[in-house]
């Protein structure tokens, strides 16, 4: 069974729902890096997920297999990043009026930008654990070849 397909949905409600988290702290503090960082990422995740889904189906000829491994990889590390920077900046937020409303925002962000990482790092091992069988597969055919 092809488990990327419902993980890119995955991926793409949760980077939807973190982009509505993140943006609304920034739209409430300006100096908020880390929410700035998450919107960046989720903006970024909109625009690999388009080049994964959609080259494959209608520009094969863009499509290239380390360019999918280098784009998961980078991906990643942009979420991984992004939730720890917001976990961590968590606790400058000062709790008064509707700074409670924000402190939640970042929270739930935080917490859906862990999810989405964990979606990218499985994503990732199952891109590699494809190439790497599809690298055997090549390995096998020219061993044959050769005899």
């Amino acid at each position: 069974m092809n488990l990327i397909l419902p993980l890119r949905i995955i991926q793409t409600i949760l980077s939807f729902i973190v982009l509505g988290l993140s943006a609304y702290c920034v739209d409430v503090t300006v100096r908020f890096d880390a929410a700035a960082f998450l919107v960046f990422t989720s903006v970024w995740t909109f625009l690999v997920l388009a080049y994964l889904l959609l080259t494959p189906m209608f520009y094969p000829d863009l499509h290239n297999r380390w360019a999918v491994v280098g784009l998961e990889s980078i991906t990643m590390i942009f979420w991984f990043a992004g939730f720890v920077a917001m976990a961590n900046s968590i606790d400058h937020v000062i709790c008064i009026g509707t700074g409670c409303r924000l402190t939640s925002s970042a929270k739930a962000a935080a917490v859906f930008g862990a999810f989405q990482w964990i979606a990218w790092a499985t994503s990732l091992g199952l891109i590699i654990h494809a190439l790497i069988q599809y690298r055997k597969g090549e390995n096998a055919d020219a061993d044959s070849a050769v005899v």
